[in-house]
């Protein structure tokens, strides 16, 4: 239910349709599991995270996929910083780290963790060049698309949940 929810309320705030392919669709999901921990009470009216740490998770959230400022760690940005550079940038929220509750943000350059996020004035959260320019997915921050079928295993067919590795005549198949 959370995912539907979340991936309706990111359609309507973009007006279109999200493909199943699109990267920010493992985020979302990720993002998901992340509010269901935090928020969703039991049958003791507690949440999983209040059973665990014994408080309830307190970070202020924005909504997933709106657009932010963050502000990149020291570690981030290497050794090259200086006092006059600038630290903000423009990213996607795409949820929050567990571990840490640092935010993702997906940015031109890449997915970052970062503790400081501000808001930007309504009329510029939601601008579709940035949800185009999402990066990679969870599992490859800086992957530009999903890993897809190669060209010989677009070509091969499928028999009886086995992949084939050629012509299915000469595995013995007949018709």
């Amino acid at each position: 239910q959370g995912i539907r929810a979340l991936r309706g309320a990111l359609e309507g705030r973009y007006g279109c349709e999200i493909p199943l392919g699109h990267p920010v669709i493992p985020w979302l999901v990720l993002h998901a599991s992340f509010l269901h921990n935090r928020f969703q009470l039991g049958h003791d009216g507690r949440t999983p995270y209040q059973r665990i740490k014994n408080k309830p998770f307190n970070r202020p959230l924005v909504e997933f996929g709106e657009l932010v400022l963050c502000k990149k760690p020291k570690m981030e940005i290497g050794p090259g910083l200086y006092k006059y550079d600038d630290r903000w940038s423009e990213g996607l929220f795409l949820g929050i780290r567990p571990s840490s509750n640092e935010a993702w943000i997906g940015t031109v350059e890449g997915t970052i963790r970062c503790r400081t996020i501000h808001r930007k004035p309504i009329s510029e959260r939601w601008k579709m060049d940035k949800l185009q320019e999402v990066p990679g997915v969870p599992w490859a921050f800086g992957a530009p698309d999903l890993p897809g079928p190669t060209t010989e295993e677009e070509l091969c067919p499928i028999v009886d949940g086995h992949q084939l590795g050629g012509d299915a005549s000469a595995e013995g198949e007949t018709a």
